[in-house]
């Protein structure tokens, strides 16, 4: 999910410049990350039934802290031809 601390904005200033796309960043070690909109996200689950949902904070692989969502969503039922 995109963060909105300046770290992370600066990184993704950055990254846009060189990626050609907002939410993208490099690390130093040459990692390539990409962080989405909330936006992005949803609609990729906008087939499933929404069970339950909630903002969560998770530890980065470099130990910062970040935002996130879980979700659990049901799957749409399939009708006898599909």
């Amino acid at each position: 999910m995109l963060q909105e601390d300046e770290r992370n904005r600066a990184r993704y200033a950055r990254g846009s410049s060189h990626f050609d796309d907002y939410g993208v960043f490099e690390t130093e070690d040459g990692g390539v990350f990409r962080h989405h909109s909330r936006s992005w996200f949803f609609s990729l689950l906008r087939d499933f039934t929404t069970v339950a949902r909630r903002d969560i904070t998770v530890n980065t692989m470099s130990g910062h802290e970040a935002r996130g969502i879980q979700t659990l969503g049901r799957k749409p039922v399939s009708g006898p031809h599909d």
